[in-house]
């Protein structure tokens, strides 16, 4: 065994003051600095989620619109007589459909048009299944494309719409991801006028 003298103190001591590797204060700041840029990446996926969002309810207000003024060009009279009238969130979905086929001509022009607003705010059924892409959810298992949204049909210039003019609105709310707002209400209007 070998003696500890001075000379053999100092040689073990002037190694020891020699570090390799991390510190823990190293390792500390290193954390700091990731979880920051981690919250960063966070952020950025917020913002980008809404805009997909706000995107997405747009062009679901759109496609209801262009679709309602389509059935709408086709059953002018039906227009006219102001039986496309209607505001989705007091609508009833669970009346019974016209028994009688848009196809074969064989409805009348309020009957078309209450197929066409079953259609567009309860969704699409085929037989006896469950409905798809509408504004209402009726049951559990309905998908709706607009959910949460509003499709209002009014007159803006007389009570039945006998000049043709219709004003379209299509409403929902756009989810804001900040603790202090609940969201706004976007809104997309539609002012067109169908020719008899």
């Amino acid at each position: 065994m070998k003696r500890l003298t001075s000379k053999n103190f100092q040689i073990i001591n002037s190694n020891a003051s020699k570090q390799s590797g991390f510190s823990l204060i190293e390792v500390m700041i290193a954390a700091l600095i990731l979880s920051i840029g981690i919250l960063g990446v966070a952020g950025l996926q917020i913002v980008g989620m809404r805009g997909t969002q706000h995107s997405y309810m747009q062009q679901q207000a759109m496609s209801l619109v262009h679709s309602l003024t389509e059935r709408m060009n086709s059953n002018k009279a039906g227009v006219v007589a102001g039986d496309y009238i209607f505001t989705s969130t007091t609508f009833d979905c669970s009346a019974t459909p016209p028994s009688c086929s848009a196809s074969t001509s064989s409805c009348t022009n309020a009957q078309i048009a209450q197929i066409d607003k079953l259609d567009l705010v309860c969704g699409y059924q085929s037989g006896a299944g469950n409905r798809t892409g509408g504004v209402q959810i009726t049951s559990a298992n309905d998908i709706a494309t607009f959910s949460g949204g509003e499709l209002n049909v009014t007159c803006p210039t007389d009570p039945i719409c006998a000049n043709g003019e219709v004003r379209i609105e299509a409403l929902w709310d756009q989810r804001e991801y900040k603790a202090e707002t609940n969201g706004t209400t976007e809104s997309i209007i539609i002012n067109t006028r169908i020719m008899p």
